[in-house]
């Protein structure tokens, strides 16, 4: 028992209690039992406990002395609770022999423990302070569980009204594209208009991209993979990002370019956005190099990469 009390005594080393006693004799004895494990600030009233917790000073334990004139500890606790200047800090009440029925009401009120003086066995004393001390930081995980399922909920409610959100937009879009679809084939090849229709209709699609991503946050996360030429897709980026621009792009794409199974929303939103910065980075104007090549895991030794076949990206500017 008494290696077991060490070990939990190591642990608290750190811990500060606020000791608040009207006995200067009880105080110091109090100090000398505990200050060689714990940092003890002591108080002689109530007022002067109150006026320190006012003050925004933290502390990890009380021991609170039940006899004192003015206010005494049930007055002085209640006092606490009421200004909430002690969540989560366990209060230990000190009383006389034969004031068990009051230290069984203190508890009721959320008391962590109570003590009775004299305190002739310091070893109990700081076994029972051990014991508070354990049970309010588990008290304090579970609380800070409760707060993150709570923000899961949450999460779960965002990523239901952004699906809804995202079908119904995607409803919408599948009426643009076809009626974009429907004027193209109304309209002759030559014809400057279908140029303008054609830019229109990849917006469109770079627009359905964007919901697919919310319909994706909407369902944990997962990304939706498929099939897709990533040297088309750059080449659509680019233009995109890059429209009323006075930086110009060079693209480098290797001819055998490996084709990838790839989430084209989520991609795609990160290289719109790396191009968005380099083009930022450069308000006088320059040049942007976008490569694209086929890598494997032998040629890349500086990457942790799984032995399979990669196409490595590469976007460069001459910002400072």
């Amino acid at each position: 028992m008494i290696e077991a009390l060490k070990e939990k005594e190591t642990e608290n080393k750190k811990a500060r209690i606020l000791v608040i006693d009207d006995e200067p004799q009880n105080l110091r004895l109090v100090e000398v039992k505990l200050r060689r494990d714990y940092e003890i600030v002591m108080v002689e009233s109530g007022k002067k406990a109150l006026h320190i917790l006012r003050s925004g000073e933290q502390f990890d334990l009380i021991l609170l002395d039940q006899m004192m004139p003015e206010m005494d500890g049930v007055m002085t606790y209640a006092e606490m609770q009421d200004q909430k200047l002690i969540e989560n800090v366990p209060v230990i009440m000190a009383t006389a022999h034969g004031s068990v029925k009051l230290a069984t009401a203190f508890m009721k009120m959320g008391g962590a423990n109570f003590v009775e003086k004299p305190i002739v066995d310091p070893d109990a004393l700081k076994l029972k302070i051990c014991q508070a001390l354990d049970t309010a930081e588990i008290i304090k995980e579970q609380r800070r569980m409760e707060g993150e399922f709570v923000k899961i909920q949450k999460l779960e409610s965002v990523g239901t009204l952004a699906g809804g959100i995202a079908h119904d937009f995607n409803n919408f879009l599948t009426g643009i594209l076809g009626n974009i679809s429907l004027a193209k084939m109304y309209i002759g090849s030559e014809d400057k208009v279908i140029e303008r229709l054609t830019e229109a209709e990849k917006a469109s699609l770079r627009a359905r991209d964007l919901t697919q991503q919310l319909l994706t946050f909407s369902r944990g996360g997962v990304p939706i993979r498929k099939m897709r030429s990533i040297a088309q897709m750059l080449e659509e980026l680019v233009v995109f990002a890059l429209r009323g621009s006075n930086v110009r792009c060079e693209l480098v794409i290797q001819d055998d370019l490996w084709t990838t199974n790839i989430d084209s929303g989520q991609i795609g939103q990160v290289i719109n956005n790396v191009i968005i910065n380099a083009d930022q980075a450069m308000p006088e104007g320059g040049i942007i190099k976008v490569q694209a090549e086929n890598v494997t895991s032998e040629t890349e030794h500086a990457l942790a990469l799984r032995d399979e076949n990669y196409v490595k990206i590469t976007i460069q500017d001459q910002g400072a």
